[in-house]
């Protein structure tokens, strides 16, 4: 399963009961720079946290870290059947 959560301004008391459920359940989460740490600390242990964000004044990443993300998230979109 493949789900999109809004991390919303940021603070994890501010997420959705779902958002925190797929956040919990998830094997990858691929995330933006401004996702904060408090959300990611919601993510279940052992989960692959994958930074793809653009951060202000920085240029955007290479194409490899995209394509690295995209195969993880092939790979676990695959684990799940």
């Amino acid at each position: 399963m493949i789900s999109l959560v809004g991390a919303g301004p940021g603070d994890p008391e501010l997420l959705t009961i779902r958002g925190l459920r797929r956040l919990q359940e998830a094997d990858v989460v691929v995330h933006d720079a401004l996702v904060g740490t408090g959300v990611l600390a919601l993510a279940r242990p052992g989960a692959e946290l994958i930074d793809v964000g653009k951060r202000p004044g920085a240029p955007c990443r290479k194409s490899s870290s995209t394509s690295y993300s995209c195969s993880s998230v092939r790979a676990a979109a695959t684990s799940c059947g």
